[in-house]
């Protein structure tokens, strides 16, 4: 299973927006879309290649709700964000992924 989903909870598809804050940048931020999420994590979409260090916080927009997260990996255009702990607000996302294997 070359492109089996690695992590142990499935993402819902989501099209809401955010902002990706760094530090040292003000506060400002950079707009994302929000490709997909759960209480773990989500994928985010840019309108252009970024660069980030490997500690972010992200926005949530408009319930303006920041969550403290990492990298978890970059491809291009988008971004996997793990948060530090799992948001209790998305738990109703959370969906347990029968093909997922546990990374050691």
């Amino acid at each position: 299973m070359p492109n089996a989903e690695l992590r142990r909870l499935t993402r819902r598809k989501s099209l809401k927006r955010a902002r990706l804050l760094q530090e040292g940048a003000g506060g400002l931020g950079i707009e994302c879309l929000i490709v997909d999420i759960n209480s773990k994590g989500a994928r985010l979409r840019f309108s252009t290649p970024i660069s980030t260090g490997p500690e972010v916080q992200l926005l949530f927009i408009p319930e303006h709700v920041c969550a403290s997260g990492w990298i978890a990996w970059q491809n291009a255009c988008e971004i996997g964000v793990e948060f530090k702990r799992p948001l209790p607000w998305l738990r109703n996302l959370d969906v347990s992924n029968p093909g997922s294997e546990r990374i050691r």
